[in-house]
């Protein structure tokens, strides 16, 4: 017993040991005049509750009460910062790891400080344009669009579009999904102008890149109408809603499944239209 227990306690410190060198190859120089913070070798007991605690919330960590998971995460990582710092990638990886538990369990507003706290490490150690810390800020955004505040997802939407045009091109898909979700913000928080100027820019890419898949244009084309309805222009949300309707007709025979999408797509212009009609 006392044999496997200190083979586990290698296996986990050659763990640590081999992940902290990736970690080190791959980030930025640090700042020598930043202060340095001294952290303290860790005692036999914490170093088994560490190995303790990270071996039983991977071997269970679906399925398991998310309070529990929560009290769980909280435990190690506050165990793990007495003598590592927070850049470290065991306490990243289970801050991460905490973060993704309380978004599952729908307290995003706790979910976005973690993540908030993870993009500041990213960012400091990674670099403002590694792909790490491009998704821990995509991963911000979408839990603050959970939580209900489309302007902070906003601008942060609009930070991560920035880096990826200037890295992917205007025209790259990745780009323009973007650009839509950043226009879902707006058209939250009524801003429904300036959604229909980025939607508008959104679908004239996509028609020139004459996409194979038609359902993407067709998916802007329908926010666009939604975003008309709410600004009172029903003749300009009419003629693309009437494009809609033939996209939907000509696909019935080639693709009944791209065809049922615009119905389903239509039918949310019909909400929207209701809600003006009650306004």
């Amino acid at each position: 017993m006392q044999l496997t227990l200190y083979r586990t306690l290698w296996i986990h410190t050659l763990l640590i040991v081999g992940m902290g060198g990736y970690w080190v190859t791959h980030r930025r120089v640090p700042d020598k005049t930043a202060p340095v913070k001294h952290v303290r070798m860790p005692t036999q007991a914490e170093l088994l509750e560490i190995v303790r605690l990270s071996h039983e919330l991977r071997c269970s960590y679906y399925g398991r009460d998310p309070v529990d998971l929560d009290r769980r995460y909280r435990a190690l990582i506050d165990l793990q910062l007495r003598y590592m710092p927070p850049e470290h990638p065991e306490v990243v990886f289970n801050r991460g790891g905490l973060a993704e538990v309380l978004r599952r369990s729908g307290r995003c507003a706790e979910a976005a400080e973690q993540y908030g706290i993870l993009l500041n490490i990213y960012q400091r150690v990674m670099g403002l344009d590694a792909p790490d810390t491009m998704t821990c800020q995509k991963n911000l955004s979408d839990t603050l669009r959970e939580a209900n505040e489309p302007e902070k997802a906003e601008k942060i939407l609009r930070q991560l579009s920035l880096k990826l045009s200037a890295a992917l091109g205007e025209r790259h898909p990745e780009v323009l999904k973007l650009r839509t979700e950043i226009a879902d913000q707006m058209m939250l928080q009524s801003k429904f102008q300036e959604a229909e100027s980025e939607l508008g820019a959104v679908l004239e890419i996509q028609r020139k890149k004459q996409e194979s898949n038609h359902v993407i244009p067709a998916q802007t084309m329908c926010k666009l109408v939604i975003c008309l309805v709410a600004q009172g222009k029903a003749k300009e949300a009419s003629a693309y809603d009437k494009e809609l309707e033939q996209l939907k007709i000509a696909a019935q025979r080639e693709d009944p499944k791209f065809a049922d999408r615009i119905a389903m797509l239509r039918f949310d212009i019909e909400e929207a239209q209701n809600r003006q009609r009650v306004k």
